[in-house]
């Protein structure tokens, strides 16, 4: 499988509410499953809250920490309720990555093709605690290197070699 260093970011969580009177912020993460995908490590240090991808005006998060459906996030420079209200509405971004490594989060949006056949549009994803699976509007896909052929970051691509009978199954 052809893994690649990337130098990009994806969007973690967006702000819904503030959380108790110190200024913290609940996020609901836009996967549940985020966490069990990738862990925690590391996270709070690469993680900004801005408007958009650009970036342009953001702040820096200083904490993270899971809870429940979400996260909750200390937000530098933001130490009241009254502060934490102005973040509602804005997301949670991350450009945190092991080089040459990926989350399978961040294939979520990428088009999955069979030997040139497109298959469709990853939905979603998970982890059965065997491997990962990619979740497609009609099929479940494991996503284990026997499969992969190309992962095109640039065109948000892979392209997979399935055994015969899957789709059948």
């Amino acid at each position: 499988m052809n893994k690649t260093d990337k130098n990009h970011i994806f969007k973690l969580a967006e702000i819904v509410s503030p959380f108790g009177i110190k200024g913290f912020v609940f996020a609901k993460l836009f996967n549940p499953d985020f966490f069990s995908l990738i862990g925690t490590s590391g996270f709070k240090t690469s993680c900004v809250v801005s408007t958009s991808p650009s970036l342009k005006k953001n702040s820096k998060v200083t904490r993270l920490q899971k809870h429940k459906n979400g996260i909750i996030v200390q937000i530098e420079g933001c130490d009241t309720r009254t502060t934490s209200e102005g973040f509602v509405g804005k997301l949670v971004f991350s450009n945190y990555h092991l080089k040459n490594s990926f989350y399978l989060l961040e294939t979520i949006g990428f088009m999955a093709y069979d030997s040139c056949k497109k298959l469709g549009s990853i939905k979603s994803v998970y982890h059965n605690n065997a491997h990962g699976v990619l979740v497609l509007s009609n099929i479940e896909i494991p996503f284990v290197d026997r499969f992969i052929e190309k992962i095109d970051w640039k065109n948000k691509k892979i392209e997979m070699k399935m055994p015969k009978g899957l789709y059948e199954i």
